[in-house]
């Protein structure tokens, strides 16, 4: 059985997961790892739409994707952000 997923195909809805779950514990546990704002660059491996690096950046952090989708960083380009 194939399970791989064509994120380039599935990109314009992949956030919608946000929408139907509670993804603050994730949120609050990333923001305790990253540190301070002032000083902090995050780069992030694999972003994907960039959920997390929106949230980073709206909080201050300087933030950096990389993503092997081009789907994926269009929607991503997409968000406000911090930039390295």
């Amino acid at each position: 059985m194939d399970r791989s997923v064509d994120y380039d195909q599935v990109a314009s809805e992949y956030d919608d997961r946000y929408k139907r779950s509670d993804y603050g514990p994730v949120l609050r546990l990333l923001l305790d790892f990253a540190g301070d704002a002032a000083t902090a660059r995050i780069l992030e491996v694999g972003c994907g739409t960039g959920q997390w690096l929106s949230e980073l950046a709206k909080r201050g952090f300087r933030t950096c994707g990389l993503d092997p989708s081009r789907g994926m960083l269009g929607v991503a380009r997409l968000r406000p952000c911090r930039r390295l």
